[in-house]
């Protein structure tokens, strides 16, 4: 049921700018940027947080961490319209697979607060336009606290963990870490898998408040979508054991590969350190609801090569075997 004096929307985050070296430093006052630790410049921009929910309002689907706010019934007219320019059309539209929202996501970003110069369609410029006062009256604030919070946290666990988990990352993925800055976003709400990543340029979103981002578990997704940007000699591997073996794989077997290493390194970091940690596959429970199929041959293949006992292309080849097992 729908209370019209009422809004929910979604807090959003920022944080201090902790240099890859560890130090500490302000970023300059124009600028989005917040923190850079092991690569990662991150960001919370306005714009991009506000853009990102509207297209959650609009889409309907359940935000995590809303902040709900009284509007007047003018406020909550304007809004509405925004909300409803979203919902006719750009809400229908992946935030990462569909080309235009990817384009639309960069001008937001390389705008620097001036929408009019960004090549942004112009209904949804207006759109935005029409509801920044509200939210930066209304939630901006609350949302950018807790941006701050998520964020601080976060450099901390990454700097922690990167002299360990980042050679051992590049070495199972057969890539270099990261030798140019990569764009985090750090937003309240993202897309309904909570972070994503887009190759060109390389750019990552993650959502602060999505539960499954928090603590330790928002460290190994920034190592995950990192790793996005390392995975090619990976799944060219897999692809090449698979034409070899004339065996037919799932699309997204690569990624769910991906998501195993990056689980199993940051265990095995966090309990060097003491740490008992559960990665995202098993937590959240998404191996057995989303790759049943996949979990034991993963699971059989897999910690051998993690362990540096078989090379990655007769991982790739055992793994493949399995599969057409």
């Amino acid at each position: 049921m729908r209370v019209r004096p009422t809004y929910c929307l979604v807090g959003l985050m920022l944080i201090l700018h902790i240099c890859s070296q560890g130090g500490l430093a302000q970023g300059p006052a124009s600028s989005s940027v917040v923190a850079t630790v092991s690569a990662l410049e991150f960001h919370s921009d306005f714009w991009m947080n506000l853009h990102h929910a509207l297209h959650a309002a609009a889409r309907g689907g359940r935000l995590q961490n809303i902040t709900v706010f009284t509007l007047s019934p003018a406020e909550q007219k304007l809004w509405d319209s925004a909300v409803e320019v979203y919902r006719r059309g750009y809400a229908r539209k992946d935030l990462l697979f569909d080309r235009d929202m990817e384009q639309i996501k960069i001008a937001i970003g390389e705008a620097n607060g001036d929408l009019n110069s960004a090549r942004i369609p112009e209904d949804l410029r207006k759109a935005l336009e029409q509801a920044a006062p509200i939210y930066r009256e209304h939630a901006w604030a609350m949302a950018d606290a807790a941006n701050r919070a998520w964020i601080a946290a976060e450099t901390r666990n990454v700097m922690q963990l990167a002299p360990t988990e980042t050679p051992k990352l590049s070495s199972l993925f057969g890539t270099p870490w990261l030798t140019s800055l990569v764009r985090v976003d750090a937003v309240r709400v993202a897309n309904a898998q909570g972070a994503y990543t887009s190759l060109s340029p390389s750019w990552i979103v993650i959502s602060t408040g999505d539960p499954n981002n928090q603590s330790w578990g928002g460290t190994e997704i920034l190592f995950h979508e990192a790793s996005h940007l390392l995975v090619r000699p990976l799944s060219s591997a897999i692809d090449k054991a698979a034409n070899e073996a004339s065996v037919n794989v799932p699309d997204d077997l690569w990624h769910v590969v991906l998501f195993y290493i990056t689980g199993e390194v940051t265990r095995q970091c966090l309990l060097r350190e003491g740490e008992m940690y559960k990665p995202i596959l098993y937590k959240t429970g998404l191996f057995d609801r989303a790759w049943p199929t996949l979990r034991k041959p993963i699971e059989t293949v897999l910690p051998a090569y993690i362990d540096g006992v078989i090379s990655l292309d007769e991982g790739a080849k055992r793994l493949v075997s399995a599969l057409g097992k």
